[in-house]
């Protein structure tokens, strides 16, 4: 692991030194749409691949991103790994690292997937410098689908944060790309992702049979409003 430490963002972990203290939901706070997102999670098999975070502001997003970040490391019933995008802070303002973060995270986190990733990097020390198309395959996806069945959970969770804070729109075209490959893969990955914008979302309506729910949240209320959807967009659920 010492050549992929090498290799990361440490800046983009969920406990970085950098960021410490992160932002976090207030206690007492959110309690439906936690419940809603982990439900979610812990389904065997969910209709819906992604779910898409949308908050009034950036810290919001932020800080209910790193609240079910800290959820899931508490429980620790299944594999996942998060990066969150600063924009302007070196190796968190773009792609480059992203998979080899994400990599580094579910292999010191999950034994199961250590020996996997570690074969991967010594059959190809390049891999730090390979697309991140090919870091995604071999570092993630094939040593996820590699382990034992069934697997601890059945899915894989990976939390991408702020994505309008990486610089240029072209990264997060090629990250949505990236995205509907894996949907069309037999394995289960669960995406949760913040930050999207504009057509952004429309793209991610267009890939498939995907199916996924926006929540938008509120400063510091507890939820009280009912399920809805919208007329307009009758793919979108509001909560």
């Amino acid at each position: 692991m010492r050549a992929l430490n090498l290799c990361i963002s440490h800046g983009a972990l969920q406990d970085s030194a950098a960021r410490d203290p992160p932002p976090r939901c207030l206690p007492g706070t959110r309690k439906k749409e936690k419940e809603t997102i982990m439900s979610w999670i812990e389904k065997p098999n969910p209709r819906s691949s992604v779910f898409l975070i949308q908050g009034r502001t950036r810290i919001e997003e932020t800080a209910f991103m790193q609240t079910i970040a800290e959820r899931l490391q508490a429980e620790d019933r299944q594999p996942y790994a998060c990066f969150f995008f600063q924009r302007g802070v070196v190796g968190c303002d773009n792609m480059d690292q992203l998979f080899l973060t994400l990599a580094y995270q579910l292999a010191i986190n999950f034994p199961r997937m250590r020996e996997r990733i570690e074969q991967a990097m010594m059959e190809d020390p390049a891999l730090p410098m390979r697309s991140a198309a090919t870091q995604l395959q071999k570092l993630i996806i094939t040593p996820f689908k590699l382990l034992p069945t069934p697997r601890s959970s059945s899915s894989l969770v990976l939390i991408i944060d702020g994505l309008d804070e990486c610089e240029g729109k072209e990264p997060r075209d090629a990250f949505l790309a990236l995205i509907s490959q894996v949907l069309e893969d037999s394995v289960t990955i669960q995406f949760i992702v913040s930050g999207l914008q504009g057509q952004e979302y429309e793209r991610v309506r267009s890939m498939g049979a995907v199916s996924f729910w926006i929540t938008t949240l509120e400063p510091n209320l507890y939820w009280t409003r009912s399920l809805y959807t919208c007329p307009s967009h009758p793919w979108l659920f509001f909560f």
